[in-house]
């Protein structure tokens, strides 16, 4: 039986908050009535930026474009997502994101309605590969891991260490739903940094060379990295 979340009175909970410059800031789960506004932020604010995706030329396909707003949309459905929200003058902002859901050892995950792209195909090929080379569960010796597809934050408010500050609130995440562990594919130099402020390792690295060597679209003249990075919480 895949992971479910036991969304009740208790939900949304509070992972962090603080003060600064005048705002109120709050990192806590997503709650469903702003999963659209969601999508929206990574479709304006992730696509365009992520290694991944640009470099896989999923914007300028419409049909891979389509495919990776059906994938956030069914992960951010599994209430396992983080928000960061800033409040100001009576106004809130959804300021960052990330898309997190949980994955069983033994289950073996479906999206429905997701069509043939190329692009789509490359972003699908890549996180394969990845796991085909380390087995995340066998390596953090658990039997089910806290994953993330996406890491955003508002143009606007990058710079404000929001992504290192999510990646944080992942602990107490997942410490309210017995999980052990946390593992990401983490594609950009900035979000790499983030998640090593916030304590994670990393365990395979490989450049888009490498990639492109396997048979994945990317530049071979490229030396950029993906790290696969991990934490163990207990």
């Amino acid at each position: 039986m895949p992971f479910q979340r036991v969304w009740d009175s208790s939900c949304p909970q509070i992972y962090d908050e603080w003060e600064s410059d005048g705002a109120n800031w709050v990192i806590q789960d997503l709650p469903p009535e702003d999963d659209e506004e969601a999508l929206k932020l990574m479709v304006e604010h992730l696509l365009p930026d992520s290694v991944m995706s640009q470099l896989s030329g999923v914007a300028k396909e419409e049909t891979s474009k389509e495919n990776m707003k059906k994938f956030w949309r069914h992960h951010l459905s599994k209430r396992m997502s983080l928000a960061c929200y800033h409040l100001k003058e009576g106004k809130r902002t959804l300021a960052a994101l990330n898309c997190c859901y949980v994955k069983l050892a033994d289950e073996k995950e479906e999206i429905p309605d997701l069509v043939e792209g190329q692009a789509w195909s490359n972003v699908n090929e890549t996180l394969a590969y990845f796991n085909s080379k380390v087995n995340a569960f066998e390596y953090l010796k658990t039997d089910k891991v806290l994953y993330a597809v996406g890491l955003v934050v508002r143009r606007d408010y990058r710079g404000a260490k929001l992504a290192a500050r999510l990646l944080a609130a992942r602990e107490p995440l997942c410490k309210s739903q017995g999980i052990s562990s946390t593992s990401t594919l983490f594609t950009g130099i900035a979000a790499q940094k983030s998640a090593a402020r916030a304590g994670f390792t990393e365990v395979l690295s490989l450049t888009l060379r490498e990639l492109a060597d396997a048979g994945l679209k990317y530049p071979r003249d490229d030396d950029r990295c993906m790290k696969l990075m991990v934490k163990k919480y207990f």
